[in-house]
């Protein structure tokens, strides 16, 4: 179902030059933006088979209604961008979202098992630094917006990121297990695999296992 908002938003560009990623996937990348060579990184750094599904990648300038910059609708990844890094970055981040709701395996039980003990540790950390974590919320996986507000409100990111180093990657993959695979995906692909298994190792070893000799992707649909 199209989306008459994203279509305009992408029509009033001032102008848009085409690519191709994989020699088949068009990426439009619109107002005048120069990512260099980061179509040809991340053809070396993700396994084409992760895109097959995706039918067009946008780079510009979005809000989607959430006020996410960057996202995945109807087969599209939207990407804004300031720098060279940040293409690579939102299109793994967003590329992972794809392959999270179209495939179970992101949710395998060693990932979300990981996922919850490091939750179960956080809130313990922040029991200890004197703050009064809602119980209920620290043991829900999917996304809610109360707690992300809570994070980054009453937290607050520059203080949760101190008592995260070595449990998540960054503070955002606290929010939910689908927002940790991203992250954990996007470092894994583009900033750094080694951080991934030294940190994530389950997650590291079920990413790492997608990635196999036989070079090809195994997902089991959702039903």
């Amino acid at each position: 179902m199209k989306n008459p908002l994203l279509e305009y938003i992408v029509n009033k560009q001032k102008a848009i030059n085409k690519h191709l990623l994989f020699r088949k996937i068009e990426v439009e990348i619109v107002d005048g933006f120069n990512i260099g060579d980061s179509l040809e990184k991340i053809e070396s750094s993700i396994p084409e088979y992760f895109f097959n599904g995706v039918d067009k990648i946008v780079i510009g300038q979005f809000r989607d209604k959430d006020h996410n910059r960057s996202f995945y609708k109807d087969g599209i990844i939207y990407v804004s961008i300031n720098n060279q890094e940040d293409v690579m970055r939102d299109i793994s981040h967003e590329l992972s979202h794809f392959l999270f709701d179209k495939y179970s395996i992101f949710e395998d039980v060693l990932i979300s098992e990981e996922f919850m003990g490091k939750r179960r540790r956080l809130f313990d950390i922040l029991l200890y630094a004197g703050y009064n974590p809602p119980k209920d919320l620290f043991a829900r996986s999917d996304y809610n917006k109360e707690f992300d507000d809570y994070l980054y409100e009453t937290v607050g990111y520059q203080k949760l990121t101190s008592h995260i180093i070595g449990l998540f990657p960054d503070p955002y993959s606290v929010t939910s297990l689908e927002e940790y695979v991203s992250t954990c995906f996007e470092f894994f692909f583009i900033k750094d695999r080694d951080y991934i298994k030294k940190i994530c190792p389950a997650t590291y070893k079920v990413f790492n296992h997608l990635i196999g000799k036989n070079g090809k992707l195994y997902f089991v649909l959702r039903t």
